[in-house]
């Protein structure tokens, strides 16, 4: 139970501004003390109390794993990035997900209500289109293929496939493992941008 705690301290730590860590240091170290006092009173040597009859020690079994609880998701609740309504004319990041590291076949990416999936035609190296979708029309997609990890090329647009401007599609171009892919889409008059690795490009085949 001990490490319970601490594990909810950790999480603080890594997470939290100073208010909460000072907040939840203090309330740790409250159930840790609630505990120890409550061990030592587990058997009474005058009495001869039986450990599991002894009022504190019931008391902490059912209390504890409460509190911890209630820290941990109040901790999380308090200290969490609330999400803002993006800004005209602002840049903002996108978040890659872990199926753009791997040799997954496509990648999504996503910020707030802001979802994009991008796939190839081949799922292979070599020569490729690229195919962008998403669920909130898209003013304007640009993308840039580089040979190395923040470094810079002429960006090149991609056409819509469709009206509404929810499905896009590149010219060809030759995608290597190593390669990096650079986007940047307009959506409700801001931009997002992210640059991940063609890794997601090649779809391993399962036998």
């Amino acid at each position: 139970l001990k490490e319970w705690i601490k594990v909810c301290l950790i999480y603080t730590l890594k997470n939290a501004n100073l208010d909460s860590i000072i907040a939840s240091k203090i309330f740790t170290k409250f159930c840790l003390e609630f505990l120890e006092k409550s061990r030592l009173s587990c058997l009474d040597p005058n009495k001869n109390i039986m450990f599991f009859k002894n009022k504190h020690v019931i008391t902490s079994l059912i209390v504890a794993p409460i509190l911890a609880i209630i820290s941990y998701f109040a901790v999380d609740y308090y200290v969490a990035e609330v999400p803002h309504k993006a800004k005209d004319g602002q840049l903002y990041k996108l978040l890659a997900k872990p199926n753009c590291r791997w040799e997954s076949g496509h990648c999504d990416l996503v910020n707030g209500d802001l979802e994009l999936s991008i796939t190839t035609n081949s799922l292979n190296y070599g020569q490729n289109y690229l195919h962008l979708r998403s669920e909130t029309p898209l003013q304007k997609v640009n993308f840039s293929l580089v040979h190395q990890k923040n470094s810079q090329s002429l960006p090149k647009s991609m056409v819509p496939e469709d009206a509404a401007g929810t499905s896009w599609k590149s010219a060809l171009i030759q995608i290597n493992q190593t390669d990096y892919l650079q986007f940047a889409v307009q959506a409700g008059g801001s931009t997002f941008y992210v640059e991940v690795p063609a890794t997601f490009v090649y779809q391993e085949k399962v036998f």
